[in-house]
């Protein structure tokens, strides 16, 4: 997050980030970007801002399916939590998730 988002800005559903996402004109949620990563965007938010996605492809080559944290800003934008593609499981991703959305809280 940069130092010129709120700190205290919520989304309520997938649907609202990927909306806003798109009317500032990013390209994070189009169908083409995310078939070209094969990737998956899971319905759950945590902290009002971080949800986690699956690709299988890392920009450079085809691999197996691995997870990303990924952070809504209040500008449209999308950010990762730690690195793209770093969790072999869900489970794993989504803890990192809740942990970051605790940690927005305190």
């Amino acid at each position: 997050m940069t130092d010129t988002q709120p700190a205290d800005y919520h989304f309520e559903s997938i649907r609202q980030i990927e909306d806003l996402n798109r009317s500032v004109g990013q390209h994070f949620f189009d169908t083409d970007t995310l078939n070209f990563f094969n990737s998956k965007v899971f319905p759950h938010i945590y902290g009002g801002r971080f949800f986690v996605t699956r690709e299988s492809y890392d920009g450079v080559e085809w691999g197996s399916e691995k997870f990303t944290v990924r952070v809504a800003h209040a500008d449209g934008s999308i950010g990762n939590v730690g690195k793209i593609q770093q969790y072999e499981l869900y489970g794993q991703a989504v803890a990192v998730a809740r942990l970051a959305a605790l940690e927005v809280v305190e």
